[in-house]
């Protein structure tokens, strides 16, 4: 056989270096990355990851940001007409939740001295408003956020000077973040067929209104005005409690009203009642204010 010479070997094996095709070139190293601490210099620390671990549990919201819609429901009715300083509403199937807001509507004759409020939860009622009218009817409403669960069967019992006889309705508000507070109030009285609270603007953009008509006994039926939803009156043999209420969607003036078929002497009262507070406070700031998973940033340095 005949033997290819070394030379033309040395050329074949050139060329084929030279047109063979040739894989790509790999991309280059990054360069050496570090981290450069914040000011605070040595990463979080134990502090720092207790903000981040609150933040984590309690996301910040808006103001004015709810997690549902909110809503009243008629709670209970209670009467007496036994001379006596107490009347006691029982909480009926299904209780009262943690964040809702308890609403009480309350009638007597006219007697100076302190309505109060107490329920088996020890949640804490406070006045919201009270009006007397000329006739000697005395209207007071009381609320609290409910920070303790009231189950089925607990009472809500409202203590007030002696009295021959007294009534109440009660409402709960669902969907006010932290139970809610009272925002706008307003009370009046009258003499007439047409009772009216007077005027109340909410500040936020949606409220639970809540008003009452407090008048001597009388079979004479009571309607709501356009808008407000009739609760069930609450009667003993001196006293009528007329309720109403509603959700209001959008700024603007809410007056509660109604319609006697007789006239009467009246007290009225309405409040509304927004979502509490703004966002959570952290339980450790740093010296802006927020939380380290905030604030914090690393540079990164090349």
């Amino acid at each position: 056989m005949k033997q290819i010479p070394m030379y033309s070997l040395l050329v074949a094996v050139g060329y084929l270096a030279l047109t063979w095709p040739r894989s790509p070139a790999p991309p280059p190293q990054p360069a050496a990355q570090t981290f450069q601490p914040g000011p605070r210099g040595s990463g979080p620390t134990e502090a720092d990851r207790k903000a981040a671990a609150y933040w984590r549990k309690h996301p910040p919201r808006r103001k004015g940001v709810k997690t549902m819609a909110t809503g009243i429901a008629e709670l209970a009715q209670a009467e007496s007409s036994i001379v006596g300083t107490t009347l006691t509403a029982t909480v009926p199937t299904g209780g009262v939740a943690q964040n809702s807001r308890v609403v009480v509507c309350f009638g007597m004759p006219a007697t100076d001295g302190v309505v109060s409020c107490a329920d088996d939860g020890n949640n804490t009622y406070a006045v919201d408003a009270d009006v007397t009218n000329a006739s000697g009817y005395r209207g007071v409403m009381l609320s609290a956020p409910v920070t303790t669960f009231l189950a089925p069967g607990d009472s809500i019992t409202i203590t007030c000077p002696s009295v021959s006889d007294r009534a109440g309705t009660l409402f709960v508000i669902t969907g006010l973040d932290g139970g809610g507070q009272r925002d706008q109030f307003a009370t009046a009285t009258g003499n007439s067929d047409a009772p009216t609270s007077g005027p109340i603007m909410p500040t936020a953009a949606e409220e639970a209104l809540v008003a009452f008509f407090v008048r001597a006994a009388d079979p004479a039926l009571f309607t709501a005005g356009t808008g407000w939803t009739q609760g069930a009156a609450a009667m003993s043999t001196g006293t009528t409690v007329d309720p109403v209420y509603r959700v209001a969607h959008a700024s603007g003036t809410y007056t509660a009203d109604g319609a006697y078929e007789v006239s009467a002497y009246w007290s009225a009262a309405v409040a509304s009642y927004k979502t509490a507070g703004e966002e959570p406070e952290p339980p450790i700031t740093q010296a802006s204010g927020y939380p380290w998973n905030v604030v914090r940033r690393r540079r990164l340095v090349r």
